[in-house]
């Protein structure tokens, strides 16, 4: 039953909402067939609405982007890059003084 109470809440605050920008906007407009068709969209918004979920807030995560991890590739390639030519000189050198 909380549910249902919280739900006619919501559409009491949605009608309250809608009607006022009606009340400030569009009374005295003379454009009567879009106010009709307005505060009939109203009625139907409002008990709408409520029923849809919003999230607001944005969850912070790492970037995982490919410009982010091809600069990781770079920084961290120097490194390895020079692991093979070490690696590559110690076997160069051992075959020349092998052979």
């Amino acid at each position: 039953m909380p549910a249902f109470a919280y739900y006619i809440l919501k559409v009491i605050v949605c009608s309250i909402v809608l009607h006022g920008y009606y009340w400030f906007f569009l009374r005295n407009k003379v454009f009567h067939n879009y106010n009709r068709f307005y505060l009939l969209a109203t009625v139907i918004l409002s008990l709408g609405m409520p029923s849809m979920k919003f999230d607001v807030r944005q969850q912070e995560t790492a970037p995982k982007t490919a410009e982010v991890k091809i600069l990781q590739v770079v920084n961290n390639g120097n490194k390895y890059m020079e692991g093979i030519i070490i690696q590559s000189h110690q076997n160069h050198i051992s075959n020349l003084r092998a052979g």
